[in-house]
């Protein structure tokens, strides 16, 4: 399932399908080290203190290890539902893209009067800025070449044995200060089509666990325990259905009434 966070410019583009993730909320309450990444500290998951790394919110597997071979990967998939790749993608073409966004946002009023526009600030519970299928801005040269990276299309292609397409329509999106994006699946939003749909989720920025990154409860793709949840919620569709798209906003109501663990990590521009 998926819980996504505030200040952070978060990315999804279909390529075809899978599972069950989530995109978190975290603000930092107390930490007494925050260069230590190991280092446990108290952050705002939603609007529920968690402390990270604990036995409730873990550090995301990295497939690192499974990069590069099909069989491995589509293992990996199978079992955890998701891939988490640091550095897939060009560094400084995430980074260029970043700077293309903020522009954007920054001339449609989205950013803090007086704020360094590559800082990236929103207000608390600030004007949001649609882009959302927004061709004028998910279509731009430097942004579509994240969107829409060719090794992108290479990745999926090895894993599927087939060649790949992705939607025209591109979930680019910037959720403002103090706000965050409640869990979810992506196929409520997505799942018309393909029964093959994966989802890939890009940062455009660096992000520690602090300012809130991607959460993801591992496996509810296959687990019996959310049989039930896939079946009736995950069968839903935002449109036919006129529905939020959120099955909660809080977090502990997924593990504690279904079962699993929250995992995230803190992350960098390039990964996915």
């Amino acid at each position: 399932m998926k819980f996504t966070r505030n200040t952070m410019l978060v990315y999804e583009q279909a390529m075809y399908s899978r599972d069950f993730v989530s995109r978190q909320d975290t603000t930092v309450i107390m930490t007494k080290d925050t260069k230590a990444p190991n280092q446990p500290r108290t952050i705002l998951f939603g609007k529920s203190e968690y402390t990270f790394p604990s036995d409730e919110l873990r550090p995301l597997r990295d497939s690192s290890d499974v990069l590069g071979d099909a069989e491995a990967m589509r293992e990996r998939l199978a079992e955890d539902g998701f891939l988490y790749l640091p550095g897939f993608l060009d560094r400084e073409e995430v980074l260029a893209a970043r700077r293309e966004i903020l522009a954007y946002m920054e001339e449609q009023g989205g950013l803090e009067p007086d704020s360094r526009p590559l800082d990236g600030v929103m207000g608390q519970y600030g004007k949001g800025v649609p882009m959302m299928g927004r061709k004028l801005i998910t279509h731009r040269d430097a942004v579509s070449r994240v969107l829409a990276a060719q090794r992108l299309y290479e990745l999926h292609e090895m894993i599927q044995g087939e060649p790949v397409t992705t939607y025209e329509y591109k979930w680019l999106r910037a959720v403002g200060n103090e706000e965050f994006t409640g869990a979810h699946m992506d196929h409520v939003y997505m799942g018309r089509g393909s029964k093959r749909l994966m989802t890939v989720w890009i940062p455009l920025a660096d992000i520690p666990v602090e300012q809130g990154t991607l959460c993801i409860v591992p496996a509810t793709h296959r687990l019996p325990e959310f049989e039930k949840l896939r079946n009736t919620y995950g069968r839903m569709d935002v449109d036919r259905d006129r529905t939020e798209g959120w099955f909660t906003k809080k977090p502990r109501e997924i593990t504690d009434t279904f079962g699993g663990c929250w995992h995230t990590t803190n992350i960098q521009a390039g990964d996915v």
